[in-house]
């Protein structure tokens, strides 16, 4: 239990500081964490991957919310970007959190995962070309900006993520300057991550095998320990983002980029080796 603690404490910390630094809600780091942390509690194997997923979702809620009001003060949400991007997104969530129990995680992991490596090698390449620190929206048509949106909700709510590591570089794309762009996607993925909460707790409800205190595949004492202390360190992640350059900014989240998505797609190779 103490390895259990410690553990969970440590992640906590980590996924604040991300969250608040890259707008993302640390799904990419909570769920490989979680898979060697909640066997400890007695979740059985069976379970495993559902409840990490169910559990990291649920926790992104508060570490976004924070995350995305620190955004707000500082001026950073622009909701005329999202009007008609978030709703599509956030149906899209529904839907396929209801059914994600039945698909074999490891195929889309993996698929994700060379999605943020392009993302990544692309933003790092932009990275080193003029930009601007004011919104200039391109006018991309309503109907490729839905094809997104469910792009999006789909591999985010199957790979267990908030979005934005994919929101970020298609808001950037399409005109917000990164900070903007960051801090939007933060707000984005409040709502993606309730959704897929609601999801989880409806696919959970009828397994009895889960732990003592969960709700379908939330576990909520993990949930308040890692909301507990990845609140503090959010602040401090957007006051370090709000420090960095543009230039620096892009440079440090395609990295950040490149570097999850090559650990998510070792994790997910292991299973087939």
């Amino acid at each position: 239990m103490l390895t259990y603690l410690l553990g969970i404490i440590i992640l906590g910390l980590c996924v604040g500081l991300v969250s608040g630094m890259f707008g993302i809600g640390g799904g990419g780091i909570i769920i490989p964490a979680l898979l060697p942390l909640l066997p400890l509690i007695s979740v059985p194997k069976t379970e495993l991957m559902f409840m990490a997923m169910g559990t990291s979702f649920a926790t992104m809620i508060v570490s976004t919310s924070v995350t995305a009001y620190n955004h707000y003060l500082k001026q950073n949400i622009n909701f005329i970007a999202i009007k008609y991007f978030l709703p599509i997104m956030l149906i899209t969530v529904l839907l396929t959190s209801r059914v994600v129990t039945a698909i074999n995680q490891n195929f889309l992991k993996l698929f994700f995962s060379l999605f943020l490596v392009y993302f990544g090698i692309s933003m790092l390449r932009k990275s080193k070309q003029p930009h601007s620190e004011n919104d200039q929206l391109t006018q991309s048509t309503t109907g490729k900006n839905a094809l997104v949106a469910v792009g999006i909700g789909l591999i985010a709510t199957l790979g267990g993520v908030s979005g934005a590591g994919m929101i970020v570089p298609f808001l950037n794309k399409i005109g917000l300057p990164m900070k903007k762009a960051i801090g939007t996607a933060s707000f984005c993925g409040v709502f993606l991550t309730l959704f897929a909460t609601v999801g989880f707790i409806v696919s959970g409800l009828s397994q009895p095998n889960l732990p003592s205190y969960s709700l379908g595949y939330i576990h909520l004492p993990t949930v308040s320990i890692l909301s507990l202390f990845s609140i503090p360190m959010s602040k401090v992640g957007v006051n370090i983002m709000s420090k960095l350059s543009e230039r620096k900014l892009k440079q440090s989240f395609a990295i950040f980029l490149i570097v999850l998505s090559l650990y998510m797609a070792a994790i997910a190779l292991k299973t087939f080796i």
